[in-house]
C-alpha cells in the first residue's frame, strides 16, 4: 500500500447563498484526524473559508482553486499504490443534467459556469495512478434552490459507472443536517465516531457503521432521519483498508472475519452495482426500505426511542444570521474568536500555481 492523500473542503461563508454553520468546522475536524492518522501532509489540501486571501494558489475555496488543488493531486502527487480520500462539506445542487459542489464564490443561476460538477470531480480521480479513492459527499440543499432532479441521483450514477467508490450524507430524497448541539453536521460527526473507534478501516465496514449511527444520532436529536448511501463497484474490494495500516494485517481484513464480526449485512447495506441506470438511480426515491431491488439495496435502520429533551437544532440553511457574507472584496473577514485551532492549518495546505 502506498501514502494516504486528501482534499477536504468545508464551506460556512458563501457568497450568494445563505451561510452554513458548521461545514468548515467538519472539514478541519476530519482534516486533521486524517493527518494524525498518517496521511502525507504535503499531499493533503484543506480548503476553507478561514484561509487568507482569495487570489488563486490560495487554500481559500473558490471555484478555481478547488479545481487547482483537484487537479494538482490527481495529475502530479497521487502515485501508483496511493490512497486519496475527497471530502466535501457544504451546498449542492443540480440542473437536472449534472450535480454540483457548490465552492464559495458559487451562484445557483450558473451552475455549470460557477461551480464544480460532481462527474468532473470523480473523473479527476479516475484519471489519476492511486490504487484506491474514496469519496465522501456531505452535499446540504439550499431552500428554495433551483428545481429539478434530487441532488445526489446523477452522482451515484457517476461514481458507479466511473467505479469510484462514493458515500453520500444521506439519500437523495433527504435533507443533510446539521446541529448547534453538537457543532458539527451530522454526517462528519458519525463519521469521525466511525474513524476514531479504529473499527472502521474499510469502505465497507465505514459503511456499515455509518448506516447505523447516523439514523440513530439524527433520531437522538429529534430531526428528520439521514440514511448515507454507498456506492461501490462490484470489482471493488469492500475490505481493503481506506487508512493507514493499523491493526489490519496487510491493510485488508478478510470478509470472513468481517461475517464474524457482523459488519457484512446484506439488508443494511445501499450499494448500486455495475447495471445500475439514470432509471433505477431515480428508483431509489421510491423504494421502501424493506424491499430490496436486483440492483440497489436500501439501508434498514433500528428504531431508538427518542429523547425527549428539546434542543436547538436546524437546518444547514437555516440556522446561521442571513446577514453574514463573505464578499468577492474582501474575502478575509475578521478571524471568529470560536474558531478552533485546527482552522490555522488551513494555510498549511497550499495549492500553488
Amino acid at each position: 500500500m502506498g501514502r494516504h492523500a486528501c482534499i477536504v473542503i468545508g464551506i460556512n461563508g458563501y457568497q450568494f447563498l445563505q451561510p452554513l454553520s458548521y461545514a468548515q468546522k467538519d472539514a478541519e475536524a476530519l482534516y486533521q484526524f486524517l493527518i494524525e492518522s498518517g496521511f502525507v501532509s504535503d499531499q493533503c489540501f484543506l480548503l476553507t473559508d478561514a484561509a487568507l486571501g482569495a487570489a488563486p494558489g490560495s487554500t481559500y475555496p473558490s471555484r478555481e482553486n478547488i479545481l487547482d488543488c483537484l487537479n494538482q493531486l490527481c495529475q502530479s502527487l497521487l502515485q501508483s499504490g496511493d490512497v486519496v480520500w475527497c471530502f466535501f462539506s457544504g451546498y449542492g445542487m443540480s440542473d437536472g443534467q449534472q450535480d454540483y459542489l457548490i465552492p464559495i464564490d458559487g451562484k445557483s443561476a450558473d451552475l455549470a459556469g460557477t461551480s464544480v460538477s460532481t462527474q468532473s470531480v470523480l473523473e479527476c480521480f479516475k484519471r489519476s495512478p492511486a490504487e484506491s479513492v474514496l469519496v465522501l459527499m456531505d452535499i446540504n440543499r439550499s431552500q428554495g434552490g433551483q428545481v429539478g432532479e434530487k441532488v445526489g441521483a446523477l452522482t451515484m450514477e457517476s461514481a458507479n459507472q466511473l467505479e469510484i467508490p462514493t458515500i453520500l450524507s444521506c439519500r437523495p430524497d433527504q435533507l443533510s443536517r446539521e446541529t448547534s448541539a453538537l457543532r458539527q453536521g451530522f454526517f462528519t460527526s458519525a463519521l469521525l465516531e466511525a474513524l476514531r473507534s479504529g473499527k472502521n478501516q474499510s469502505v465497507e465496514e465505514l459503511h456499515q457503521f455509518l448506516s447505523h449511527r447516523l439514523p440513530e444520532l439524527t433520531e437522538q436529536h429529534l430531526r428528520p432521519q439521514q440514511d448515507p448511501v454507498l456506492v461501490m463497484h462490484p470489482s471493488r474490494k469492500f475490505n481493503q483498508s481506506i487508512l493507514p495500516d493499523s491493526n489490519h494485517h496487510n491493510g485488508v481484513r478478510s470478509l470472513e472475519n468481517q461475517e464474524q464480526n457482523g459488519s457484512v449485512k446484506a439488508a443494511s447495506t445501499t450499494v448500486l452495482s455495475v447495471t445500475q441506470s439514470r432509471e433505477n438511480s431515480k428508483a431509489i426515491l421510491d423504494l421502501p426500505l424493506s424491499e430490496t431491488a436486483s440492483a440497489v439495496k436500501l439501508s434498514e435502520s433500528p428504531t431508538h426511542p427518542k429523547q425527549s429533551t428539546p434542543e436547538s437544532t436546524l437546518d444547514r440553511a437555516a440556522e446561521s444570521p442571513s446577514n453574514h457574507r463573505v464578499t468577492p472584496q474582501n474575502p478575509t473577514s475578521a478571524p471568529d474568536p470560536r474558531q478552533t485551532p485546527e482552522a490555522s492549518m488551513s494555510n498549511k495546505s497550499f495549492c500553488s500555481s
